[in-house]
């Protein structure tokens, strides 16, 4: 005969439930506050294209000084005056030498443009190339090439007035026109990074 085991005087019910703990106090949590990483944070459009001028400046100063370089060595082993627009190229080639000077601080422009949005992802090839190479032609290219077309103009001028000359000008053109170009192609570039990823519809972030 099976022998049956006696009955558990305990309840399934009591087995089975955990023992009781004492439940915390409720405790008011704290209000959900907007982070100051979201606008606050941001740096400023001014304050964005104040620190791109300066990087687009330098490198334009340094093509600028190329330039230069390359004339006056030019001009050093010429025995008489040299055709000074004819020696830096034609439209094309000179302003080459600004775009390439520029691609690295006008693709950081850009970006810091985006990022005024707060956006991360940076779109690619949207950089307004056709209004950079026009702001390049006429602050920069076109009055280099008005002054050497005047310079090439005067008749009978020596090769030591040339130098003279050259070096004067593009002085000027280093100390006094730069940054005024600079900050144009700054503002270009950061307004386009904004304008390319700013939702439809939304307003300017400044």
């Amino acid at each position: 005969d099976l022998i049956e085991s006696p009955q558990s005087t305990r309840s399934p019910a009591s087995i089975n439930s955990p023992e009781p703990t004492n439940s915390p106090e409720p405790t008011n949590s704290p209000e959900p506050t907007n982070s100051p990483e979201s606008t606050e944070s941001r740096p400023t459009r001014a304050a964005v294209i104040i620190e791109h001028r300066h990087l687009i400046e330098r490198r334009l100063r340094r093509a600028l000084a190329d330039e230069q370089n390359d004339l006056l060595a030019a001009l050093g082993a010429a025995r008489e005056a040299l055709a000074l627009v004819e020696t830096v190229g034609d439209l094309d080639s000179q302003m080459s030498r600004y775009i390439a000077a520029i691609g690295p601080a006008s693709g950081d422009a850009y970006a810091a443009g985006v990022a005024l949005v707060g956006e991360t992802n940076i779109p690619e090839c949207q950089l307004p190339a056709g209004a950079v190479e026009q702001l390049l032609i006429d602050g920069i290219v076109t009055p280099i090439r008005s002054r050497l077309y005047e310079l090439d103009a005067v008749d009978g001028i020596s090769v030591e007035d040339q130098v003279d000359a050259v070096r004067a000008f593009y002085r000027d053109r280093k100390n006094e026109h730069l940054t005024d170009a600079a900050g144009q192609l700054a503002s270009l570039l950061c307004t386009a990074g904004v304008c390319d990823v700013l939702p439809v519809g939304d307003p300017l972030p400044w």
